[in-house]
């Protein structure tokens, strides 16, 4: 995902690098000057006197968050507005030493002044989405698009002093609007907004450059020299300092991602490292470690002391530090749990902030609601089985050429004899069916070896397969019987013609002897299974509810109260009114559900929790084996740590542990 993610961004630069003028330029206007209208607007506490810096062994800043109440509770967090612009980063902004702003890609948004943390600042100031931030010396400056009289638009910027007071400036008509908006704050009340093209207010009126595009352009305040290094248009070309080409030719890379404060200059490709300092010395440094990020790609931010700090992993998980005036960057170090790194300059360490959720390290398919939130691998489950009613009919007819005439179920690759139980594996072709550049192929007969015979009849009354392990099929015969068997391995599909050629390819390999299955064992009592059904022949398309066990790769048995849960990994006994949440898809077999505000943690058994939150649990997210995020009714989220013991554990039923047994017993050569 991170990597579709990043390349989305990629690209998108890639494209607005080809637009030659501002996106948001009046053209053919004169620059804008005027000096807008300025209000109060509400006011933040005021910051303390600055205290003695907290270093790391590298010199980095810290900025400690003072916790909440709610923090302190042992094993349920409710996650507040910020979280989303945690995980969905876009825009940050920080002094160094006690103010950092976050704007997520949902426009969230968090502050950080002196400790105190602060959510959704910008929606109670007004912006209507997005916006921007900047920050210098405990001022703060944020910035986004407003509605004004008259269903009117305008930029608004807002000024948040050390003493906590806000004002608020419309800028005036003319400029530019942009919730994506970048900011750059100066001293003596200047700053510049990136608004396609470059807005600046120098204390006495605007002036906007719509010569320039920002997406390209690298500025460390209002008033720093400011590069363009690629893509550049002949304006910005002609506006580059003296020194543009000799950095990028010491740099060598192929698109320069540099970063700059104040007067500083810095970036990283290739395993090399380039800074500029404020007196013009160029240092270049060689032999970085390795990027694990998409195409080798460093991030880079400065301190306040020009220190350049290079991110190996995503979010700084790994860093080194290249200290001002030093030859070489310092050893590797691991963020520390629980903080952040500021990614913007001055950059600094924010320790504490557990507004975010954990990293996600595990996979699941999520069954319960969409709270926005996903876990490590994929969430998709299954959702349907479609064939052309011809491959259907193809399916069922090799079946009967081998079973013989009689009255048939088919339930996923399997056609069943239901009169006595007799069954073989026949897979959906893809007879028919319209596949471009390609000619799919067309399956051969079945082998008659192939066919399961019961050495006497066993009627099935009602059949499923198993979403997620076709090998297997549950049946009911009727006298309420429940049957399990296995299916013989899947045979080689035969190719089909080659990509843009229109002849059948001759060359195949020999398929294996074919082998029937186990045939049907009873494995106790049941009145009802859900899985993907059985329907009488030629078969039909299947559809798997979303929310189901079955869209997880899980069948349900029923008995006399009982719920049992089968699964590729396990079998699980439920609590009868169990709601699916998700079903993990690890090696491990771990299953989630919820029964009103308690959750349902299945692994060899099954555990009924109470987190504490007096509501109903809509959905279950996995981001670790033991960390959980809850969705209730409500739409507040919740952290949730799983006590390794506790809860009320669920009696195991005597169906579930001859399940359990009879699943460990699959013959090795069913595997496909």
């Amino acid at each position: 995902m991170r990597f579709v993610v990043a390349l989305a961004l990629a690209l998108g630069t890639l494209c607005a690098c080809h637009r030659d003028r501002a996106p948001d330029s009046l053209d053919g206007a004169a620059p804008t000057t005027g000096t807008g209208s300025t209000t109060s607007a509400s006011s933040f506490g005021a910051l303390g006197p600055l205290p003695p810096a907290e270093r790391s062994p590298d010199g980095l800043a810290i900025l400690r968050v003072k916790p909440k109440a709610s923090d302190a509770t042992p094993n349920v967090r409710i996650l507040g507005k910020s979280a989303r612009a945690m995980e969905t980063l876009a825009r940050s902004a920080s002094d160094g030493a006690r103010v950092y702003f976050a704007v997520g890609a949902d426009g969230s948004d968090l502050m950080v002044r002196d400790g105190a943390v602060y959510e959704g600042v910008l929606a109670g100031l007004g912006v209507e989405k997005g916006g921007c931030a900047a920050a210098r010396d405990g001022e703060l400056l944020l910035s986004g698009v407003v509605p004004t009289d008259g269903n009117q638009k305008a930029q608004a910027v807002f000024r948040i002093s050390v003493d906590g007071k806000t004002t608020k400036t419309l800028l005036p008509a003319a400029v530019g609007q942009k919730d994506d908006c970048r900011a750059w704050l100066g001293t003596n009340g200047t700053y510049a907004l990136g608004l396609g093209g470059i807005v600046t207010w120098d204390g006495k009126s605007f002036q906007e450059d719509r010569e320039v595009f920002t997406g390209r352009m690298t500025l460390g305040s209002p008033t720093s020299p400011r590069y363009c290094f690629h893509s550049c248009n002949a304006a910005e070309e002609a506006k580059n300092p003296p020194d543009t080409r000799e950095i990028a030719k010491k740099l060598d890379c192929k698109y320069q991602a540099l970063v700059a404060y104040d007067a500083w200059l810095g970036g990283a490709c290739s395993g090399r490292a380039l800074r500029k300092a404020p007196n013009g010395e160029l240092q270049v440094t060689e032999g970085l470690p390795p990027s694990h990020m998409l195409s080798g790609h460093y991030d880079s931010v400065f301190t306040a002391s020009g220190d350049l700090v290079l991110g190996l992993e995503y979010g700084y998980r790994k860093y080194v530090v290249w200290r001002a005036g030093e030859k070489s960057p310092g050893p590797i170090r691991d963020l520390p749990p629980g903080a952040i790194l500021a990614n913007a300059s001055p950059t600094f360490l924010v320790e504490g902030l557990i507004s975010g959720a954990p990293e996600a390290t595990t996979s699941a398919v999520l069954l319960g609601k969409d709270i926005g939130w996903g876990t490590g691998g994929s969430t998709l489950g299954y959702s349907a089985i479609r064939r052309s009613a011809d491959a259907h009919r193809a399916a069922s007819g090799r079946a009967r050429a081998v079973l013989g005439e009689g009255t048939h179920l088919v339930a996923h690759e399997a056609v069943i004899d239901s009169k006595c139980g007799a069954y073989v594996r026949s897979p959906l072709g893809h007879e028919n069916m319209t596949v471009h550049d390609w000619q799919p192929p067309v399956l051969p007969a079945l082998a008659a070896k192939a066919v399961t015979r019961p050495s006497k009849c066993q009627p099935v009354a009602s059949v499923v397969a198993l979403p997620g392990d076709p090998d297997l099929l549950l049946g009911l015969s009727d006298k309420s019987e429940l049957l399990a068997a296995w299916l013989p391995p899947s045979l080689p599909l035969p190719g089909g013609t080659g990509f843009g050629v229109r002849k059948e390819v001759k060359e195949r390999p020999k398929p294996p002897e074919p082998r029937p299955g186990t045939g049907w064992s009873i494995v106790g009592q049941a009145s009802e299974i859900e899985g993907i059904p059985g329907v009488p022949a030629p078969g039909a398309d299947t559809d798997i509810p979303s929310h189901s066990w079955q869209a997880g790769g899980g069948a349900i048995v029923r008995a006399s109260g009982v719920v049992v849960l089968v699964t590729p990994r396990g079998v699980v006994t439920l609590p009868p009114s169990t709601k699916p949440m998700a079903i993990g898809t690890t090696p491990k077999m771990h299953v989630w559900g919820a029964v009103d505000g308690t959750l349902v943690e299945c692994t060899k058994i099954c555990r009924i929790l109470d987190p504490g939150v007096p509501d109903s649990i809509v959905a279950v997210v996995p981001r670790t084996e033991t960390t959980l995020l809850l969705g209730y009714a409500d739409g507040r989220v919740a952290v949730y740590t799983v006590p390794p013991q506790g809860g009320r554990e669920v009696p195991v039923s005597a169906l579930a542990t001859t399940l359990e047994g009879w699943l460990a017993k699959k013959p090795i050569d069913a595997t496909p």
